[in-house]
């Protein structure tokens, strides 16, 4: 939500999440939505 605002029109912005990544891209979607934005992929590196 923070970082989101300042990327030009079709930017890309890379955020790296803890080991709960999954549970909280799920509560972050309506804000990436209503944002004009949407989420390209997930990986998991270990």
């Amino acid at each position: 939500e923070y970082c989101l605002p300042f990327l030009a029109p079709g930017g890309v912005f890379a955020a790296m999440k803890g080991p709960d990544a999954a549970a909280e891209l799920s509560r972050a979607r309506r804000a990436i939505g209503l944002l004009g934005c949407s989420v390209l992929g997930a990986k998991t590196y270990s």
